[in-house]
Parts: structure tokens; sequence; C-alpha cells
């Protein structure tokens, strides 16, 4: 016996099938959009590249020019150096430093010498920290005239006078906090605290650390 029997057919499920009208599904943008989601990424990139710059130029590092002689024979007049903005100030760190003077300068470049709470002199070029002879092996002597007495002799006190910073502490003559005394390696041709008196903390712009340019001077400077 034939079996007749078959199964309905839903002609909607007829319609479905036999649909010829293909899908269109895309998973790509169109060009339109690829183009200016590029654009956007290249400025956010340029965007972000640029603030770190200026992070990195005002709180890391920054190059410097030296246009002076103070700091002969250790810095040159045309060196190129690498600017350096340390946590802590140490003694005999050599600091680029804000300071206007007759002469239009408005940064000066100096070692730091003397350092809140010291007591200290000098006496015919003898410098003195803490009642203590200090040697002084960046020195040249050769750029150091004995008979300009003018340059040869100070004391805290009398620093302190220039700028009328008030150094009294316990009855002895000490640097206060949040000041520096700065004198320039070239002791007869360099306009320093002697000149100018006392700095302060805020005027402090980084730590000279590195020689790059003249390259047969690169390298690091010496205390």
């Amino acid at each position: 016996m034939t079996d007749n029997h078959q199964e309905e057919i839903n002609p909607e499920a007829i319609k479905i099938i036999d649909n010829k009208e293909p899908a269109e599904i895309s998973l790509k943008p169109k060009k339109k959009d690829n183009v200016v989601r590029e654009i956007f990424n290249y400025v956010v990139i340029i965007l972000i590249a640029f603030v770190l710059a200026q992070i990195i130029h005002k709180y890391v590092f920054t190059p410097v020019t030296v246009y002076q002689h103070s700091m002969m024979n250790n810095l040159h007049e045309g060196d190129i150096l690498f600017l350096w903005r340390p946590i802590k100030v140490e003694r005999f760190d050599i600091y680029v430093f804000e300071k206007e003077n007759e002469l239009d300068e408005t940064h000066l470049i100096k070692r730091i010498i003397g350092l809140p709470g010291d007591e200290i002199r000098m006496e015919n070029y003898n410098l003195y920290i803490n009642n203590k002879l200090v040697n002084e092996p960046y020195l040249d002597s050769e750029n150091i005239n004995l008979n300009n007495t003018s340059r040869a002799s100070f004391t805290l006190a009398e620093i302190c006078q220039i700028n009328s910073v008030n150094c009294n502490e316990d009855g002895k003559t000490r640097i206060p906090e949040g000041y520096y005394l700065v004198l320039g390696d070239n002791r007869n041709s360099s306009r320093d605290s002697r000149d100018f008196g006392l700095i302060e903390e805020d005027q402090l712009r980084g730590e000279a650390k590195f020689i790059i340019y003249p390259f047969n001077r690169f390298g690091k400077i010496g205390k």
C-alpha cells in the first residue's frame, strides 16, 4: 500500500526560501567614516605628543646655551647644555636661575655653594663652610687673580645685607631656609652672590647636567 500522506508545507516558508533578493550586510565602515576617524586619531596623537613635550620641557629637562664666561673653564661660551630639574638641590651643583640685572640678562648660571643652614665665608679665595676649609677641585687657578682683593673675601653677613635677607639664627649668621649662595667658577670675572646676594629657591630653573654641544665636549658636567 502506497503512503499518500504528504507533510503540509507552510507557503510563507516557501516565500522566504525562494526570495532571490540578496541580504546586504556589510561589516566595513563607509569610506568617508574611515577618513574622518583616521584624521581624528592623528589629531589625538599630535595633541598628546604636544602635551607630553610641554611637560617634559617644563618639569624634566630642556636645552640651554651658555652666553657667559663666569663658569670658565668648566663651561664655555656657546656650550649647549641639558637642564635637568631634580627633586633635591645639592652643594656644588651647577644651576640656571632667574636674575634680572643691568645687563638685561634674565637667566644666569652659577654653582651652588651655600645651602640653607650653612655658615659660610671666603678669605683670600679660600672657602670656609661651617668653619671648615673646603677644597674646590673644579676651580682653575689660572682664572684666579690673587691681587684682585675686592673679589677675594666676603662674610655671609655682607652677602645677606645686599638684598636684605635676615640671616640671624640663634645669635649666628646662617643661610635661611629657601635661600642659596651661588658663585661662578671664574671667581675674578663672575657676577654672583657677592654682587646680588642670596637667591631664592623659586628662582632656580634647573641643574646643568650634560654638555651636548660641541661634540668634542660632550658628556656629564663634573662637580
